[in-house]
């Protein structure tokens, strides 16, 4: 299936100028999908595409999120290590797109703006402290070794607080 890529989700840190539409299978597994995809749930949402809503179920697919970038983390850690700068802006942008993802879900929306993020960021119940300057930063310098720690860092508190979430919705 074919989607349009809204406006305010055009980031070119995620989807370059030249790509206007996102092919995706929905069909496929919600893992298929989100290993191939930056944000195709959130973009079917905003093409009002009848499928998976993450946001809505967030103790189903959080997890999920987490494990993903627990895959990804120990590779990047190497690659600063040995200095291979090769893949680093490619997977700091690939966990950006999960971090982002896990912080929209946790507050039970889809990710509505990747171009001014700081917008719907400040109405979030459940966030990290100041997220939105360390968002930018990331987003500014990702293949800086500061944006791995940084969104080493997002990800921990952000699991804590979906831990949270789940146990007072208990």
């Amino acid at each position: 299936m074919e989607l349009n890529i809204p406006y305010h989700m055009k980031n070119t840190l995620f989807f370059p100028e030249s790509i206007t539409k996102l092919n995706i299978n929905l069909h496929n597994s919600f893992e298929l999908n989100f290993d191939l995809k930056y944000f195709g749930y959130d973009i079917a949402a905003h093409n009002d595409v009848d499928t998976i809503k993450p946001w809505l179920s967030i103790e189903q697919y959080i997890p999920l999120v987490i494990a993903k970038w627990k895959g990804i983390e120990p590779e990047l850690a190497q690659h600063f290590q040995q200095r291979k700068k090769t893949n680093i802006k490619q997977s700091i942008v690939q966990s950006l797109s999960l971090f982002l993802s896990m912080l929209f879900w946790m507050n039970s929306r889809p990710v509505t703006n990747l171009i001014n993020i700081q917008e719907p960021i400040q109405q979030f119940t459940y966030k990290p402290i100041n997220v939105g300057e360390r968002i930018d930063f990331i987003m500014k310098k990702p293949h800086q070794f500061h944006s791995f720690i940084q969104l080493c860092e997002l990800f921990q508190e952000s699991t804590k607080i979906y831990y949270k979430i789940i146990a007072l919705q208990k």
